[in-house]
């Protein structure tokens, strides 16, 4: 990002007499800063005043005291420790036939830089844990910042971020914010900001030499949010071509294709009476097919037995009349799909109990797609089973998810399908509340 528009010189004079044809007096002028940071690398020219036809044809630059460079422009490098640098430059002078050679010199002051930082981070124990509710922490320059990729766009995931480097009259010829991995965080100047700012990368050595560093916080980004998943993102701050700090990030969310973060109307369907979380869950367009439920994807991916969608109830009323294996009967509901019971798959006695839950899942019906077993482990764990109560009308289940790209490793990620309405990945505490439930019991 360049910056012609800040037009701030800090020139060093050092006038000798010269006699020209026109009896003028000329000047040689060291360009640069005058008070830069430890480890700084900056460059100074010099400028003749005096007489437009005076050319400059020989430079014999000397920091300290020893010859650092012989063009027109020189580079030093500034100690790592406070302390004040002497720089010259023997300059040869040509006016026409005639030349001389006039000297420039100052005293350049070097401080250590003052860095001040402040950003927000979920706090890592809400963040990775199982809690709702997620506070928001303030850290400094060191400690990892956690943020969630922005998927559903909402200007509250937009954390700040706040550098204030001092002190505030070092002159800057360079300052960089530079992240990696690239195109991983997007930086706002404001919260409700319509479009995000470029990356600041201002150089101003070729416009004006330098500028106070206090002039530049109109342009430092102060929000900043995840755009792209990775537990390792750094924001290094460059000023006058060093790094002064590095700063750790985290983005977790999903990065797999075929989902997608939801809109608003999605959440208005969804979202009621669970306890997910914005930006820790997505759904699957296209998934909305009302001849299936959670129960039925929980158990078959596919919805289908026979190539024939199914619903799952806790009890099949009155007296039967099965279609399919003495296990499914005719959805009044829908043509061309069956509707069974977790009954049906237990003892059968049109009753419904636990045992009748344990029976559905680890039926060996189901071949391969049977539960193995119950467990109170994450590590082991395909299905999951909600309810409200050991005997409760309200129940929900959802299967272990393989969609985990850029999420969190401590995140228990299954999916489930909604009733008739859409599948969803998700965190598997979010899904407990009034809509599923608590969960009841797990499944290897």
């Amino acid at each position: 990002m360049k910056h012609p528009f800040y037009k701030y010189l800090f020139l060093i004079f050092a006038f000798i007499p010269f006699s020209a044809t026109a009896n003028e007096s000329i000047s040689a002028e060291i360009v640069g800063p005058k008070k830069i940071f430890t480890n700084d690398r900056i460059n100074y020219s010099v400028s003749i005043r005096g007489n437009d036809n005076a050319e400059a044809i020989i430079w014999n630059w000397k920091k300290d005291g020893i010859t650092c460079g012989s063009n027109s422009k020189c580079e030093i490098t500034a100690s790592n420790s406070a302390g004040t640098i002497q720089l010259t430059c023997d300059v040869t002078v040509r006016i026409e036939n005639s030349q001389t050679t006039i000297q420039a010199s100052e005293n350049i002051s070097v401080s250590v830089p003052i860095i001040n930082i402040s950003r927000q981070s979920y706090r890592e124990s809400d963040f990775i844990g199982t809690n709702i509710i997620k506070n928001i922490d303030i850290l400094g320059s060191t400690g990892k910042a956690l943020l969630h990729k922005n998927g559903m766009k909402l200007y509250q995931e937009r954390f700040m971020i706040s550098i204030i480097i001092g002190p505030s009259d070092t002159e800057i010829q360079q300052i960089e914010l530079n992240v990696t991995p690239n195109n991983s965080l997007n930086f706002y100047s404001n919260l409700d900001s319509i479009s995000p700012c470029e990356l600041l990368d201002l150089d101003l050595t070729a416009y004006c030499g330098s500028m106070p560093i206090s002039h530049i916080y109109d342009i430092l980004p102060n929000y900043v949010e995840g755009i792209k998943c990775d537990d390792n993102i750094q924001i290094k701050l460059i000023v006058n071509h060093n790094e002064k700090i590095s700063l750790d990030y985290g983005v977790f969310g999903y990065e797999n294709t075929g989902i997608k973060y939801p809109t608003n109307n999605i959440k208005r369907k969804t979202a009621p009476g669970t306890n997910l979380v914005d930006n820790e869950w997505m759904y699957k367009p296209g998934s909305s097919v009302s001849q299936y439920n959670c129960l039925s994807y929980a158990i078959k991916q596919s919805g289908k037995i026979n190539n024939t969608n199914f619903w799952v109830k806790d009890v099949l009323d009155g007296n039967p009349s099965y279609v399919y294996d003495n296990k499914f009967v005719a959805n009044p509901n829908f043509t061309n799909c069956y509707l069974t019971s977790m009954d049906t798959f237990g003892n059968n006695n049109g009753i419904f109990d636990n045992n009748d839950v344990d029976s559905f899942f680890m039926n060996s019906y189901w071949g391969n797609d049977r539960a193995y077993g119950t467990t109170t482990s994450y590590s082991n764990c395909r299905k999951i089973y909600y309810n409200s109560s050991m005997f409760g009308p309200i129940f929900h289940a959802a299967r272990k998810s393989n969609r985990t790209e850029g999420c969190h490793s401590n995140w228990h990620v299954f999916e489930s399908k909604l009733g008739g309405k859409h599948i969803i990945i998700h965190r598997s505490e979010q899904m407990e509340g009034a809509y599923c439930g608590q969960i009841q019991q797990k499944y290897r």
